[in-house]
């Protein structure tokens, strides 16, 4: 299902935190965060975490002494909102990614930067994205530190485990470069910098229907008449996962979902899954969810619900237009769930290749709900202006 005017639907529902906020502020938010791996306590832990801490842990695995190294996969989402997943408090149905939550860690603090390609240069690099050139994605500023790029210098997370004896895959989106034609310079993107394979889009936003410029490791690739990207982007990680079999060497597995970032793109048969489901609007969905949220201890003690965004209208004012914003929402509802059935078709191929014990899993987002208000004039670069449903 599309949309003619495109808006993350999920701006309108609750962004938590200490000093909760809407969505709609242009500022780094939290993020959610769960880890799920070996030997973890019984009892849940919250806490908190950042990229730094997430790449420690990662070289103290990598380099352990006397143990068996741990394969390791990242899936990512991309403005996804703090209270968006059922383990955070939300209405949306996620039950796999509740279920890494439920036998693993959920973080209740994870700061991100406020844009995802900066977020990933971030999380593959280890730096802050103006030291390796990415102060500012998709365009050359020509100054030092805003390049659009990431430096030919700088080293990944993928080169540094592909030097460890790992096997380096990646499926979605890699918004490290302003280069993201195939046959513009490819210094950066995935394959040039530790990647063994890849499949998705160097553009971090695309049609989830018609994808531009899709590729199979360097090269365009294809897709059908009933392609979708999520979809499509969990397929190629199951099968990556699927050609490590019988091999004694551990692996790093990086799924970058685009979802469920702008454009409102997403099945039919997933959309009927939250028919109805937002009539009542988006004011008594944020006053739901942080309720559920406070009841399951997610926020500090004395947190109140931050009055709506000012640019927001109250739903009761809304008027002709509800039908039309509470179809965006359970358009969004349904990106993530479906996001959500690739989370589980990953861990199920790791349960059937006996690797699931011998697994970190870390689910997080780039950064959180998107304020982008988007209209059909919007310039871009990957989506049509015109769209139909």
């Amino acid at each position: 299902m599309k949309m003619n005017r495109e808006q993350n639907a999920g701006s309108n529902s609750l962004c938590a935190q200490a000093d909760c906020s809407t969505d709609f502020e242009m500022r780094p938010q939290t993020a959610s965060s769960v880890m799920h791996g070996p030997a973890v306590p019984e009892e849940r832990n919250c806490g908190r975490f950042s990229f730094p801490l997430l790449l420690l842990l990662i070289f103290c695995c990598v380099f352990s002494l006397g143990a068996k190294r741990p394969n390791i996969v990242i899936i990512s989402a991309s403005n996804l909102g703090f209270s968006d997943l059922g383990c955070y408090g939300s209405e949306i149905r996620t039950p796999a990614i509740d279920k890494l939550a439920e036998e693993g860690m959920l973080f209740t603090q994870f700061y991100s930067c406020g844009n995802n390609a900066m977020s990933q240069t971030a999380l593959m690099t280890g730096q802050y994205p103006h030291r390796v050139g990415m102060g500012v994605p998709m365009v050359d500023l020509e100054l030092k530190g805003y390049r659009g790029s990431i430096t030919q210098s700088t080293i990944t997370l993928a080169e540094f485990l592909k030097s460890a004896g790992y096997t380096t895959l990646m499926s979605g989106k890699w918004g490290l470069t302003r280069h993201y034609k195939p046959n513009a310079p490819s210094f950066a993107w995935p394959l040039n910098r530790g990647f063994e394979k890849f499949y998705g889009t160097i553009l971090s936003q695309t049609s989830y229907f018609e994808p531009q410029f899709l590729m199979m490791n360097s090269l365009p690739y294809p897709f059908g008449e009933e392609y979708y990207h999520t979809y499509a982007v969990a397929n190629e990680a199951v099968e990556f996962l699927d050609q490590t079999r019988g091999r004694s060497n551990p692996f790093f597995l990086y799924v970058a979902f685009t979802a469920p970032s702008w454009p409102l793109h997403a099945p039919e048969e997933e959309v009927k899954r939250y028919a109805r489901q937002y009539v009542t609007g988006w004011d008594l969905t944020r006053s739901a969810r942080f309720d559920e949220m406070t009841k399951r201890g997610l926020l500090p003690y004395g947190t109140q619900l931050p009055p709506r965004d000012e640019r927001v209208s109250d739903w009761s004012r809304v008027g002709s237009y509800a039908p039309w914003h509470s179809r965006r929402m359970e358009i969004y509802a349904a990106q993530i769930s479906a996001m959500d059935r690739g989370v589980g078709m990953i861990m199920n191929k790791l349960k059937q290749l006996g690797a699931d014990e011998d697994t970190i899993v870390i689910f997080l987002s780039d950064c959180g709900a998107s304020g982008a208000e988007l209209s059909p004039k919007t310039k871009s670069r990957s989506i049509p202006a015109e769209t139909k449903e």
